[in-house]
C-alpha cells in the first residue's frame, strides 16, 4: 500500500472513497493484520460471554444459546469494526419470537456517509 497516496487522500476533507477502499482492501489481505484481529476477538470472547441476574443467578439454558447465536457473533463483529475505522455502527433488530437483538450495519454505507459530512465541514 502506498502510504502517501493514502494521507494525500484524506486530507482536506476527510476520508476519501478511495482512501476507505485501500482501508477495506487491507483489512481484509493482510495476513498479520488478519491474525491480530482474530488473535483479539479470540482473547476477548475466549469465555463467552458469562451472564449472571440479580442474586448471582445463571441464565436458562435457552437464553445461553440465545445469547451465544446472536450476541457473540456480533461481538466478534463489533471486535472487527473498532479495528478498521474506530466504532462499531449497529442497530437493534427484532426477531419474529419478538426478542431483541444488535446487529451490525454495514461499514461501506457508514463510512461514506461519513466522509460525505465531513467534506460538508470543511467546505
Amino acid at each position: 500500500m502506498n502510504t502517501s497516496s493514502w494521507i494525500s487522500s484524506t486530507t482536506g476533507g476527510g476520508a476519501s472513497g478511495e482512501a476507505v477502499n485501500m482501508l477495506s482492501i487491507m483489512m481484509h489481505d493482510e495476513p498479520m493484520l488478519q491474525l491480530g484481529i482474530r488473535l483479539l476477538q479470540n482473547f476477548c470472547l475466549a469465555g463467552g460471554l458469562q451472564l449472571r441476574f440479580k442474586g448471582n443467578v445463571p441464565p436458562t439454558p435457552n437464553f445461553a444459546r440465545h445469547i451465544e447465536r446472536h450476541y457473540l457473533p456480533f461481538c466478534r463483529e463489533a471486535i472487527y469494526s473498532f479495528m478498521m475505522v474506530g466504532f462499531a455502527p449497529y442497530r437493534i433488530r427484532l426477531l419474529e419470537n419478538g426478542s431483541s437483538i444488535p446487529e451490525m450495519l454495514p461499514l461501506v454505507f457508514i463510512l461514506f456517509k461519513i466522509c460525505i459530512v465531513f467534506s460538508l465541514i470543511y467546505l
